[in-house]
């Protein structure tokens, strides 16, 4: 078994330990970056859990940390409270992405009244006339 010597990096063979040295520093942020990673999706996880249970704090929460797949989840989930799911909707709206796929499947009759409304007005803020939604009054009309 060999024990480290110090003449060795003397001898010549100094690229060799620097890019021993590199790969390791390197292998040690891949590890901590890949620990963050799993850590702040089992939060994220944890989140869309508790705003499908109706917490709108959560809900905040996850629109606070970026996690938009897990909003489109939510404004999509028959499941969850209609209040989250309009809620969500209204997330939705604020970003500047396009996601016209997710909330056209919300124009469905099947879907409630108030998530229908809510689409909506999501395509009529992205410039959307009465030619490609259906002309609903106004909620409070009724």
């Amino acid at each position: 078994m060999k024990v480290f010597n110090p003449t060795y990096i003397e001898s010549g063979h100094k690229g060799k330990a620097i890019v021993v040295t590199v790969g390791l520093v390197v292998l040690l942020l891949c590890s901590v970056y890949i620990s963050y990673r799993a850590a702040r999706s089992r939060g994220d996880r944890s989140l869309f859990l508790e705003a499908k249970r109706g917490d709108l704090s959560s809900l905040a929460q996850l629109e606070r940390r970026g996690a938009d797949e897990y909003i489109k989840f939510l404004a999509e989930d028959r499941t969850a409270p209609v209040v989250v799911r309009s809620a969500a909707l209204e997330m939705l709206k604020r970003r500047p992405q396009d996601s016209t796929g997710v909330v056209a499947l919300m124009l469905w009759i099947k879907e409630p009244l108030v998530i229908r409304e809510k689409a909506v007005d999501y395509f009529k803020t992205r410039g959307c006339d009465d030619m490609c939604t259906s002309d609903l009054p106004p909620f409070s009309a009724r």
